[in-house]
């Protein structure tokens, strides 16, 4: 029985990350502590041969202040002896240690004394280093032996450096000191106790090597065997896995096969736990949902090419109806344009009269300010007139009075004789003056009279004249205002019947416009109803199950 019939894929793979966690976690442990196990090997190793630099140092020490020593015995020179008591303040930490000390360092120091590599800050004794570098009690041990033995040994040194300093006789005896038996007894003595704790250190530190190197090697071993379960466990998990999931693949496999070969009928059961069966079962729910979406397809394609059919109608007779609205329009338009040539005709009429009546009533103000000057005119004529009757009634006093004069002096010349004829010829001819006087003076009363009457009556014919041309220049003024009013009204309506054609023509350029979109609306129908005949001819490509009429079912869809 296949394991995905025991567990889900789920739980599969849970039970499987779980495992190769804690391998991969053991794995990651083993390599941890196998690289830690490295660097303690390395670490063995390098105090290992920091050790033996430090008892190399030491011997090179013995054999440094044995070599001053007997130098300076055979030369006497006195930088020899102040290399002897650096070699013993250096050692015992007296001293700032040389940098790079281990290496050969007395040997190069030249004639001039001058050493090869300048002096640290570092002054600690050669003992306390062997204590840091891990040195255990035994080795520590047969050290102090050594060391006890080469201080006296460097004791004996300065002893025969002191007799030679003090008589250059002594050379001999010094040399014997430093030549004899009983100083190499001495150094040897010293060498054997060096050489046991060499071969001390040199046991301790390989042993500790060799521990830390199998450790490394153990450990090494255990990571890769640990990352060799980790793939191999993955690989039959793996296979394992493989082999239950082919059967609800190939089932799956199958199911999508059928689906895109247009079978929808009902497949096999589904037998399986977990994802994949849950996979299966979106399957099959998909199926039924293509059965469904199928059928919705048969019965709505059916009803779409119909509503196809009847919009692609509907809208051939919409556009012509469009058209035919398009053409009104069109004569509307036109209408309205003649229209607007009339009203501007009638508008530039109107400029015209306007103006004319401007004229007219400039020419009657004219009129009527002359008339009002022969108004003033008549008013000094009847002024002069009145002056004149004056005058003649003047003159006809005086006439009077002449008569009267002349018959006195005619009645005076009765009676006087000569000077009296005289008298009275004077006064025939004064009364014949007064007689022309008074007929003359009667004429112009009357003709002054007469003329007098005809100003009058001028006088009050200028006056009713005058108000006359008022009023014709109040009459002219209101028309020519109604006239403006009329030009202002016919312009306005030239401006609203321009914006009425221009209306027009933005509803014709709309219906033109309709109609195209009526068109294209028409063109789609017709390929929308091509498209369903295809999507119909598409969906009998499915193979729905028995029992299925094509357009004779309830789709069960929802709303």
């Amino acid at each position: 029985m296949s394991i995905l019939h025991r567990f889900s894929v789920r739980q599969a793979l849970r039970g499987l990350v779980a495992l190769v966690a804690v391998l991969v976690v053991m794995w990651g442990t083993a390599t941890v502590y196998a690289e830690r196990a490295r660097q303690a090997l390395a670490q063995a190793q390098e105090t290992r041969f920091a050790a033996l630099a430090l008892a190399a140092e030491f011997r090179q020490g013995v054999d440094d202040l044995a070599q001053l020593a007997r130098s300076y015995v055979v030369s006497g020179e006195p930088r020899l002896l102040e290399q002897h008591q650096a070699v013993l303040d250096i050692r015992d930490g007296q001293r700032a240690r040389p940098q790079q000390y281990g290496r050969v360092y007395w040997d190069l120091v030249g004639a001039d004394g001058q050493p090869p590599r300048p002096d640290s800050t570092v002054a600690v004794s050669l003992r306390k280093l062997m204590e840091q570098a891990g040195y255990s009690p035994a080795e520590l041990a047969r050290l102090d032996e050594a060391w006890l033995m080469s201080d006296a040994l460097a004791s004996t040194e300065r002893r025969a450096m002191q007799e030679m300093q003090g008589d250059a006789g002594a050379r001999g005896p010094a040399q014997q000191m430093l030549h004899g038996d009983g100083y190499q007894l001495h150094r040897t003595s010293i060498l054997q106790a060096f050489d046991d704790m060499v071969g001390l250190l040199e046991q301790r530190t390989a042993r500790e090597v060799a521990l830390a190197q199998l450790l490394a090697q153990r450990l090494a071993w255990l990571s890769t065997l640990l990352a060799v379960a980790v793939v191999v466990i993955l690989a039959v998990s793996l296979r394992l896995l493989y082999r239950g999931s082919a059967g609800p693949l190939a089932q799956a496999t199958s199911m999508l096969a059928q689906l895109a070969r247009g079978d929808l009928s009902d497949s096999a059961p589904v037998r399986a736990r977990g994802q994949v069966a849950a996979l299966l079962d979106a399957l099959q729910r998909l199926r039924k949902a293509i059965v469904r979406l199928v059928k919705g397809v048969h019965a709505g394609a059916a009803a779409i090419q119909n509503a196809a059919g009847d919009m692609a109608a509907g809208t051939e007779h919409v556009v012509a109806r469009t058209e035919e609205q398009a053409q009104a329009l069109l004569q509307a338009a036109a209408s309205m344009q003649q229209l607007a040539g009339t009203v501007q005709q009638h508008t530039a009429h109107t400029h015209q009269a306007s103006r004319l009546a401007r004229r007219a009533c400039e020419v009657v103000r004219r009129s009527a300010a002359e008339v009002e000057q022969v108004a003033s005119a008549m008013a000094a004529i009847k002024a002069s007139s009145a002056r004149i009757t004056d005058l003649g009634g003047l003159i006809d006093s005086i006439a009077v009075q002449s008569k009267l004069l002349g018959a006195s002096a005619s009645l005076a010349g009765c009676g006087s004789g000569v000077g009296g004829r005289t008298l009275s010829s004077v006064a025939q001819d004064v009364s014949a003056l007064a007689q022309r006087t008074a007929s003359a003076a009667a004429e112009i009363k009357s003709l002054t009279e007469t003329a007098l009457q005809q100003i009058q009556n001028g006088s009050r014919k200028a006056v009713q004249a005058e108000g006359a041309m008022r009023e014709a220049v109040y009459s002219v003024e209101r028309v020519s205002q109604l006239i403006g009013q009329i030009a202002e009204v016919n312009l306005e309506q030239t401006s609203g019947i321009d914006q009425v054609v221009q209306v027009l023509r933005q509803v014709q350029l709309l219906t033109q416009q309709n109609g195209l979109l009526l068109q294209q609306t028409t063109s789609a129908a017709r390929a929308l109803n091509e498209q369903t005949e295809q999507l119909t001819q598409a969906a009998a490509e499915f193979r729905l199950e028995a029992g299925y009429e094509d357009g004779c079912m309830v789709i069960d869809m929802p709303a």
